[in-house]
């Protein structure tokens, strides 16, 4: 007998098998948002943390800020210290 999920059903049923067995998603995303920015994620883990990023605003801002952050760091590079600090 085929079962047969309603059309938000699969993306529920989804949420609730990870939910169980891969622990908290935003977790999981954030801890790996550093490698995401900075490009060096195996494909596999960028694919699930692009899937998150999708869905939820907050991990997604939070991986706006940081790609904007590692964009604007090497700039400060080339400051000249104060002359206090020197």
């Amino acid at each position: 007998m085929k079962h047969e999920l309603d059309p938000g059903g699969h993306e529920a049923l989804t949420r609730a098998i990870l939910a169980r067995t891969s622990g908290n998603a935003c977790g999981s995303a954030r801890e790996r948002l550093c490698d995401f920015v900075d490009d060096t994620l195996a494909p596999f883990d960028r694919s699930l943390v692009d899937g998150h990023l999708a869905h939820c605003a907050a991990c997604a801002a939070l991986a706006a800020l940081l790609a904007e952050s590692a964009a604007v760091l090497p700039s400060f590079a080339t400051l000249a210290p104060p002359t206090s600090v020197v």
